[in-house]
């Protein structure tokens, strides 16, 4: 499964809860599968400018899965939910920040849904649906800034470029 193969609507279907428990595992899997997405990105495109965003995005996505954690030792139930990893795959480095925004957008999305779905619940933990919500608010800083970086590296090549014309 991909980007490609999902609509909004198969996103919410997969990402709709029933139980916090559900909510808890469903988050995990979705910045586990964001966490291995952001090491192949850093792997590609070996830059430090793009490292330094990852590692920030990293830490972000690490204190959530800590929150998870923490509240996952103090439940009973030990249910565990699969998601299916849809993010794309890399296949250069040319193309390799415009994929990793596709997928970043596809997590924020899928945080969105979650969070959505989780309020809609009778027993839902506001400071929980707070927590994932200033998460998605930090995936759009993060966006931004994936976006400068490939601005500059698309000015340097084009410079390159020009330069090699001469």
């Amino acid at each position: 499964m991909s980007i490609s193969d999902l609509t909004y609507e198969d996103l919410e279907q997969l990402l709709a809860v029933t139980s916090k428990e559900e909510f808890l595992s469903l988050s995990k899997e979705l910045h586990k599968h964001c966490l291995i997405n952001i090491d192949d990105l850093e792997k590609i495109m070996n830059n430090e400018n793009v490292k330094s965003i990852c590692n920030d995005i990293k830490n972000n996505i690490n204190l959530s899965i800590n929150d998870i954690e923490k509240i996952n030792s103090n439940l009973t139930s030990d249910g565990t939910f699969e998601l299916p990893d849809f993010f794309l795959k890399f296949d250069s480095k040319e193309t390799a920040l415009n994929i990793f925004l596709q997928n970043y957008t596809l997590y924020n999305d899928s945080i969105k849904i979650l969070c959505e779905s989780y309020k809609s619940l009778d027993n839902s933990d506001n400071t929980m649906y707070e927590t994932f919500s200033t998460l998605q608010k930090n995936a759009v800083k993060y966006m931004v800034q994936i976006n400068e970086v490939k601005a500059k590296i698309n000015n340097r090549s084009n410079i390159e470029m020009e330069e090699g014309k001469k």
